[in-house]
């Protein structure tokens, strides 16, 4: 697994990351839309087509025979970690 991470986390609790991301950020497409830049010039990997759940602040976009890649945000939505999984 390949992980890069960026000090970037906004929350001073746990009752506070709960409340922050007790609803998703982002829609599908607008995940797919904020993390193909970064995801790209990281791992060299195109988002276009793969499926996307939420879990709290934990994206995870999966393609059949393609890596898995795992992308945290923080409170503003921007993401600040992300790993890959072949």
């Amino acid at each position: 697994m390949l992980k890069v991470d960026t000090i970037y986390t906004d929350w001073t609790s746990d009752k506070d990351f709960a409340k922050s991301f007790a609803k998703p950020k982002y829609t599908p497409k607008q995940a797919i839309s904020a993390a193909s830049g970064k995801v790209k010039s990281i791992f060299n990997v195109n988002l276009a087509g793969y499926k996307v759940t939420v879990k709290l602040n934990e994206y995870t976009f999966k393609k059949d025979k393609q890596p898995t890649i795992v992308g945290k945000i923080n409170k503003e939505g921007k993401f600040y970690s992300f790993s890959l999984t072949p």
